[in-house]
């Protein structure tokens, strides 16, 4: 398999990928509270409008050529996106991308981080075991089950392979 992913990157194009964070959002000001990325209504704060803004100029002043902008489906990361996009003179359109969505924490969401990552609790117990594969317990409660690093990189990986790296994307 190694040498068969070798040779398949041997043919496809070279990208470029940036990886940009929404700005601050209105969940981010519960700093104890795990909100997790299926909460997808949750708008940007005052703050992170501003640090879409500021994101946008800076990619403007550094005269970056951009192909594509993608932007998962929730309102946050849209919100950045249009905005970034806008400050940046950046004219295509921003493509919604479903797997580009944070990870869900399952059951975890919308809990107090203290009690989740309680020393010697089941969550701590369970990372310490399973390192990345270990999955959050139960379903969001926008009923997403939780998912693994190990999951959200291989949602990511398809997304990079049939997007940017097949030349049929971007």
């Amino acid at each position: 398999q190694r040498r068969a992913d070798q040779r398949a990157r041997g043919s496809r194009r070279r990208v470029r990928v940036l990886l940009i964070r929404h700005g601050e959002s209105e969940a981010n000001l519960q700093a104890g509270q795990i909100v997790g990325g299926r909460d997808v209504a949750t708008p940007l704060s005052a703050t992170g409008e501003e640090q879409a803004r500021l994101l946008g100029e800076r990619l403007l002043r550094d005269g970056l050529r951009v192909d594509a902008v993608y932007a998962s489906h929730a309102v946050r990361a849209r919100k950045t996106a249009d905005i970034a996009c806008a400050a940046a003179a950046i004219r295509q359109r921003v493509r919604i991308e479903p797997r580009l969505v944070e990870f869900s924490q399952g059951s975890l969401e919308r809990r107090w981080r203290a009690e989740v990552y309680a020393a010697g609790g089941p969550v701590l117990r369970g990372i310490a075991a399973h390192s990345l594969f270990y999955r959050p317990p139960g379903r969001s409660p926008d009923g997403d089950l939780g998912e693994s690093q190990w999951d959200v990189e291989r949602r990511m990986r398809s997304f990079i392979e049939a997007e940017l790296l097949s030349g049929e994307g971007g």
